[in-house]
């Protein structure tokens, strides 16, 4: 992981609470987790506006690629750590990025999070997918005061 996820919001449910909890990858994608401690089933959708609270009008019109991924987690070839170092996983493996989920933009909607569950998804940006607006990879790290090398 880029950097250590923060926690964005925590709110009161029945017998808990639902947290949001948010990271950046090393590539310029970002880790989403929902959190629910509670004793009920919530049925939500997590804002995209949650995710980037660092103010960029940018990051929160564009679209991402959407991976769930803990889908996976029942499935033993879903642990790519398993995989013996000397045997090569192609870069397309579903085992690299979890269960491919769609495009969102604005919203991850119809999210359910059982008891006592986190579910975990990975957003790729779509670049070029906010009109008339440019940024990039290396513009979205420094907004976020990384440090990288041209």
């Amino acid at each position: 992981m880029g950097s250590a996820a923060n926690r964005i919001w925590k709110q009161e449910v029945a017998g808990g609470d639902l947290q949001l909890w948010v990271g950046w990858l090393t590539n310029w994608d970002t880790v989403v987790a929902l959190m629910n401690t509670g004793e009920e089933t919530i049925k939500t959708s997590v804002a995209i506006a949650d995710v980037f609270t660092d103010g960029s009008d940018w990051s929160r019109k564009a679209a991402y690629y959407l991976y769930d991924l803990w889908e996976l987690e029942d499935n033993v070839n879903a642990n790519i750590t398993m995989t013996p170092r000397a045997e090569s996983v192609p870069r397309k493996d579903g085992r690299r990025y979890g269960k491919y989920q769609g495009v969102v933009r604005g919203h991850i909607q119809n999210v359910h999070v059982k008891p006592h569950q986190t579910r975990v998804w990975k957003l790729g940006v779509i670049w070029g997918s906010v009109d008339g607006q440019e940024e990039t990879g290396q513009t979205q790290l420094k907004r976020r005061g990384a440090r990288y090398e041209l």
